[in-house]
């Protein structure tokens, strides 16, 4: 992005806004958007994507491995998730995968490499349910194999 000639005199002549770079950047991320107050920015920044991810160690032929998802209580719509093995290959993965949420089971007993970087088109396993704060996200490995590391990665609102 260049920065014509007229726009640098006028920086040089008035100083820098005190509430916004050299660039013209908004003090609030949202408030490029016209004249939104505090409030109203923080009420759109809450209702953006969230990530957080998790590391998951399954053992050698462990059989059955169970972990529990911490969700921020500020959730609101579970949107979905990816996951990512260290051992490559199906013969090495875990040969089932389980999503329970709120003691509803959502995934059930599916190979895990379905929600792998393989399978989707997008960043993650588009997969929306609605979340009340409260909730308990519990997911279930099936390991018969060499022992590895899951990492996981959530997605919500």
């Amino acid at each position: 992005m260049h920065v014509r000639e007229e726009e640098i005199k006028m920086i040089m002549r008035q100083g820098t806004p005190k509430r916004q770079g050299i660039v013209r950047t908004p003090q609030f991320p949202g408030m490029q958007s016209g004249s939104k107050t505090i409030e109203e920015v923080r009420t759109w920044i809450k209702k953006q994507k969230r990530a957080k991810g998790y590391v998951h160690a399954l053992g050698a032929a462990s059989g059955a491995n169970e972990f529990n998802l911490d969700i921020s209580g500020s959730a609101r719509i579970f949107l979905g998730f990816a996951l990512l093995f260290t051992e490559s290959g199906i013969a090495a993965q875990p040969d089932s995968f389980t999503m329970q949420i709120n003691d509803e089971i959502v995934i059930n007993q599916v190979q895990p490499t379905f929600f792998s970087p393989d399978f989707m088109d997008d960043e993650y396993y588009f997969f929306p349910r609605p979340l009340a704060g409260t909730d308990t996200v519990d997911v279930f490995y099936n390991n018969p194999g060499p022992a590895q590391t899951v990492f996981m990665i959530v997605y919500y609102v």
